[in-house]
Formats: structure tokens, sequence, C-alpha cells
């Protein structure tokens, strides 16, 4: 099922001159690239809180301002406000 997505003029930019290029056959090519990069990206942000716990478990640490819950909300918080 098609979806629209809303991108900014560089990104329709960009996106063009690499299907231009015959780097993709077409835009939803090129943005199916584009997701399948970012899966690992976000798999290995999801490790990053228990590998945090694990860490400071382990006693050789030392505290910082933030922790990965904290920093979880807040970037949950600004997405959801949106740009």
């Amino acid at each position: 099922m098609p979806k629209t997505v809303i991108r900014d003029p560089g990104q329709e930019a960009s996106r063009d001159r690499l299907i231009a290029a015959g780097r993709y056959g077409s835009p939803e090519e090129a943005v199916a690239a584009g997701v399948a990069l970012l899966r690992p990206h976000e798999d290995r942000l999801a490790t990053m809180p228990e590998a945090w716990r694990e860490g400071v478990a382990s006693g050789d640490h030392e505290p910082l301002g933030a922790t990965p819950d904290a920093l979880a909300a807040r970037y949950a918080a600004m997405e959801k406000a949106g740009p």
C-alpha cells in the first residue's frame, strides 16, 4: 500500500540526482535503500540501554549526567514535537 512521505527540497534533489545517475531505478528503490541503511543503525541504538546497564553493573564506570533512558525520553519528546 503506497504511503505519502514528506521530504524537504534538498532530500528530493538528492534522490532525483541518484536516480538520474542510474544508481536507483525509481524513487521507491532509492527510499528502500535509505531505509535499509537505517536498520542496522536503529538495531545498534536499541542495544545501547542494556549495554549501559551492563557497564554500570560491572562497577567500572564514571556516572554521566544523563542515562540512556533519560536520553531516549528526551529524543522521543523532540520527535513528538516535530520540526
